[in-house]
């Protein structure tokens, strides 16, 4: 069996169009971090994203492989089959804006069950076919349930089970808001509530309640990225589900 930290870590990145994709294809084509080689960066964009014409020459002037194929379960299995990856980053996810869009437009359905699930349990298993499992790096949420009376958290409730029921090394990622000020998607509602959490949080600190902001005050998509990164590489973290604190408890160890 192939052992990832003796060899260039080969990473997909699904979801590599929204806001923490992109700044994974960004870090991790930088350049070797902690010793390793330099990682080959397989981004996967659809064929029919309307983000493929502008997204797919960026990823690729970074060095990045853009790859297309579409989601399909013998597509995609096949598709990991050829490119041997080592870790494999589940970062998929829609909106409600988003699956309203589609269904006007007549569109296949987009929803949470559709893509955060669906989409992702599709990845999942084309994962564990394969002869060499690769680590799997699933960006979940805080406060995922599956009685949960929102769609989206009872979604990433069901995948987390699947995951942590297979065979695969595995990463989860529970952060609550992800959002900052180069975030170029249109979630004016979720920045605003992400603004005013960070102050109150802030405050909270300054009272002495500095675990509270640690664990709940929101993360940059770089940041949630770079901390994602460093958990891959390390196995220590593996099999382990990370809140926002302990996310930044692992940026604040890459940084070391």
């Amino acid at each position: 069996m192939r052992d990832p930290l003796s060899s260039p870590p080969r990473i997909f990145i699904a979801g590599s169009t929204g806001y923490t994709g992109q700044a994974l294809v960004q870090l991790t084509t930088l350049g070797p971090i902690s010793g390793q080689s330099a990682p080959e960066v397989f981004a996967h964009i659809r064929p029919d994203s309307s983000r493929l014409a502008d997204l797919a020459p960026h990823f690729e002037s970074q060095g990045a492989h853009v790859i297309r194929t579409p989601w399909d379960a013998t597509a995609i299995r096949e598709s990991l089959l050829d490119l041997k990856p080592t870790h494999v980053f589940a970062l998929l996810g829609t909106t409600a804006k988003r699956g309203r869009e589609a269904k006007r437009q007549g569109l296949p359905e987009e929803s949470y069950e559709s893509v955060d699930y669906a989409l992702s349990a599709l990845l999942l298993a084309a994962c564990e076919a394969l002869p060499t499992p690769p680590c799997f790096v699933y960006l979940s949420s805080q406060g995922v349930s599956p009685t949960s009376t929102m769609p989206y958290l009872r979604a990433r409730a069901k995948l987390e089970a699947e995951l942590r029921a297979s065979h695969l090394p595995f990463l989860i990622a529970q952060p609550g808001f992800i959002s900052g000020p180069d975030r170029e998607d249109s979630r004016l509602g979720e920045r605003f509530a992400a603004i005013t959490s960070d102050a109150l949080l802030s405050g909270l600190g300054f009272l002495g309640l500095s675990t509270l902001q640690k664990r709940y005050s929101s993360l940059r998509g770089d940041e949630l990225a770079a901390a994602l990164w460093f958990g891959a590489l390390n196995p220590e973290v593996h099999g382990k589900t990370l809140n926002t604190e302990q996310l930044r408890g692992l940026l604040a160890a890459s940084d070391g």
